[in-house]
């Protein structure tokens, strides 16, 4: 979806504020022109700017078509996975994305606040419930840092869309790492130990889990290899 708000929204989003620029420009020329006829026509471009930033049409209408969009794309990704899921009687498994717990800078909470924020898990949700279709939610704390093959968890096991772990050298594309990362934590009962004990406390929830997985690493480790 952030690629879809980066053709759709930003782009507009961005002209509004060259034309902020614009208008900034021409006041501190307007400031210190001693020109009468120069100091009109800046005084003219400085209201019509300001005129066109007042408007909220052109602006409501690119979101509108944001959210068309984005909610078309949503449907076909949960259909298509519905359907996979009904064909091979799995379990479905998925992260418990609380984006209240994440500050990723300016640019990505204002995408996030949007209303598509959330849309994807929660039908995805409504459809399996509906048929019936078992699912499981673990917490995604650690599951794109954390090696699925030794634990370790390290920011600069993941670079892009490549994994490589700083310690074991387990080699795998990071989106899939993250995916067995997510299957494994909802068979694990230690994992669901530690989110029961601290649900309303995600900072403490965390510590435990990283101390875990740190544990687990030593662990692995320590196993005289085969």
């Amino acid at each position: 979806m952030g690629k879809l708000y980066g053709e759709l929204v930003e782009p507009k989003l961005s002209n509004r504020s060259s034309l902020r620029n614009k208008m900034r420009e021409y006041q501190k020329r307007l400031k210190h022109s001693n020109n009468s006829f120069e100091k009109e026509q800046l005084r003219t471009k400085i209201f019509n700017i300001a005129k066109s930033l007042n408007g909220t049409k052109k602006k409501d209408k690119c979101l509108r078509r944001y959210a068309h969009e984005a909610d078309l794309r949503v449907n076909m990704s949960v259909s298509s996975f519905v359907d996979e899921a009904t064909r091979t009687n799995a379990t479905c498994v998925y992260e418990d994305l609380d984006m209240m717990e994440f500050d990723r800078g300016k640019k990505s909470n204002k995408r996030d606040s949007m209303w598509v924020r959330g849309q994807l898990i929660k039908k995805v949700k409504s459809k399996l419930d509906w048929l019936g279709i078992p699912h499981i939610s673990v917490d995604p704390a650690y599951t794109s840092k954390a090696c699925s093959k030794c634990s370790n968890v390290d920011d600069k096991n993941r670079d892009g869309k490549s994994f490589v772990c700083t310690v074991c050298k387990h080699k795998d594309d990071a989106d899939h790492n993250a995916a067995v990362n997510i299957e494994l934590r909802a068979f694990d009962d230690e994992i669901k130990a530690i989110v029961d004990q601290y649900t309303y406390n995600p900072k403490k929830r965390h510590e435990a889990l990283k101390k875990l997985l740190l544990k687990r690493h030593r662990s692995y480790m320590n196993t005289p290899a085969a």
